[in-house]
């Protein structure tokens, strides 16, 4: 547990976001695999791959310390493939969402079907926002490192007096 709390944040993100990376990953494979053929086509292999590098390498950067090149270079990289792999997806389950509302009439019955037999159509943002918050991090978390610094004592940490 020192180890932890001894981490700076910007490790402490890492090392979340590769965790939720992890979870995410798990979530997109159930939701692209075809369980009926065992196949999967392969642009939904791109956030499955995306994820399970990005869980691997920000789990090696959060748990080695790393030059603060290095670990801006790993956060730029990730986060910008991160934002890439999200708007894809965002355009690819549009499509299909396009694709289902297609000839049918332009009412809220009609819509709410087409959306519920398409792809979910916000899910892929999860990706961009992870990507957002990593090419982000470093102006963020100084501002949360003074923060947590600067915040008052809770009053369980507080000397009786």
């Amino acid at each position: 547990m020192r180890w932890f709390k001894d981490l700076p944040v910007r490790r402490k993100v890492l090392l979340f976001l590769s965790g939720g990376m992890v979870s995410l990953v798990a979530d997109v494979f159930v939701s692209h695999f075809s369980w009926n053929n065992l196949t999967m086509r392969w642009t939904q292999t791109i956030p499955v791959v995306y994820g399970l590098i990005a869980a691997v390498v920000l789990g090696v950067a959060a748990v080695f310390r790393l030059s603060a090149a290095a670990e801006n270079l790993v956060e730029k990289i990730i986060g910008g493939l991160g934002i890439g792999v999200g708007l894809t997806g965002e355009v690819l389950h549009g499509l299909t969402f396009l694709d289902n509302v297609k000839g049918e009439p332009r009412t809220i019955l009609a819509i709410g079907k087409a959306m519920s037999l398409s792809a979910p159509p916000f899910a892929p943002a999860a990706f961009a926002g992870v990507g957002l918050l990593l090419v982000t991090l470093r102006s963020v978390a100084p501002r949360v490192e003074e923060a947590l610094r600067s915040r008052p004592p809770a009053p369980a940490e507080r000397s009786p007096g």
